[in-house]
């Protein structure tokens, strides 16, 4: 019973927040002005940029993947060691 008493209480400080974040200051409402700040802010910004690098970097680490999966990776003769035969 404590779990559903709890989430209970979760739905309704949800509901309410939400209900709050609708009160219009000037011609904005709380949410808008914090989806602002939050857009604006350093900390989001930063989080953005990381959050672009590393699918960056994943989507180069599954191409290399598919390639070497493929048999790609021997192709590129600068990758070869001296132990192929070819000098």
């Amino acid at each position: 019973m404590g779990e559903l008493w709890f989430a209970i209480k979760s739905f309704v400080v949800a509901l309410f927040f939400l209900w709050v974040m609708q009160f219009r200051i000037g011609e904005v409402t709380l949410e808008e002005k914090a989806t602002d700040w939050i857009e604006s802010s350093r900390a989001s910004n930063q989080i953005r940029e990381m959050a672009a690098a590393a699918v960056q970097v994943a989507h180069q680490g599954v191409e290399q993947i598919y390639m070497w999966l493929a048999g790609e990776h021997e192709a590129r003769p600068e990758k070869r060691s001296s132990r192929s035969g070819r000098h």
